[in-house]
């Protein structure tokens, strides 16, 4: 009789702890998701054209990664040739709660064209 309680009281303590270790796994895939979502966030700015940014203001539309459902939000601003472009990728649904936004900052340069034939 003993050992039977002291079997549950040991698997009690043992759902608690299984419970927490669950929580913690599925928040830190949430954020490796996040960083996923952050870098593809960077790749898409960088494979912009530079004379097309200011046609891609505002909120994009859901993009999953994983088990992250998110939206990505650009906004820019000019700086001589330069063009500084913020991007926030903001989590939807269930993972806003237990994930935070990620804010990237892409500072992009207007090519110089060095075309030999071409005329000044």
């Amino acid at each position: 009789m003993l050992a039977l309680a002291l079997l549950s009281v040991v698997l009690v303590s043992l759902t608690g702890l299984m419970y927490q270790v669950q929580r913690h796994a599925r928040s830190s895939g949430l954020v490796a998701s996040r960083s996923a979502a952050a870098m593809n966030a960077a790749a898409w700015a960088q494979a912009i054209p530079f004379d097309s940014i200011p046609g891609l203001v505002g909120w994009a539309a859901e993009d999953t990664i994983g088990e992250l459902v998110s939206r990505r939000y650009m906004s820019y601003e000019t700086s001589g040739s330069w063009r500084i472009m913020t991007i926030v990728v903001n989590p939807e649904g269930n993972s806003q709660t237990l994930v935070r936004p990620e804010t990237l900052t892409v500072v992009r340069a207007k090519a110089i064209s060095t075309a030999p034939l071409k005329v000044r």
